[in-house]
């Protein structure tokens, strides 16, 4: 994946911007200190940040009252349906992993 970031800046930027406007972002924990070896050319501070990353990971915060509803499993879908994008993404690297 963070070759995939390295070499097509503008389509990570792109999956970026699609899980913004669903309301997700990236989570931040834990990422690297620096960049790995391979990767020290890389100059924009989006993209350098993303290459450190260890996980790409999205969440949504459910309230609690609602996981005991009839429509738990709407948010649950409309969650698998916004979060599409980044699943598009990991089959392209699974695929291409260059």
């Amino acid at each position: 994946m963070r070759r995939k970031i390295e070499t097509c800046p503008d389509a990570f930027r792109n999956l970026v911007a699609a899980l913004a406007t669903k309301g997700l972002a990236f989570a931040e924990a834990d990422p690297k200190k620096r960049l790995s070896t391979g990767f020290e050319v890389v100059s924009e501070p989006d993209i350098a940040a993303a290459v450190k990353q260890r996980n790409f990971i999205v969440s949504r915060n459910i309230p609690h009252e609602r996981w005991y509803s009839a429509t738990i499993l709407d948010d649950v879908i409309a969650f698998a349906r916004d979060a599409c994008p980044l699943v598009d993404c990991g089959y392209g690297v699974a695929a291409d992993p260059a």
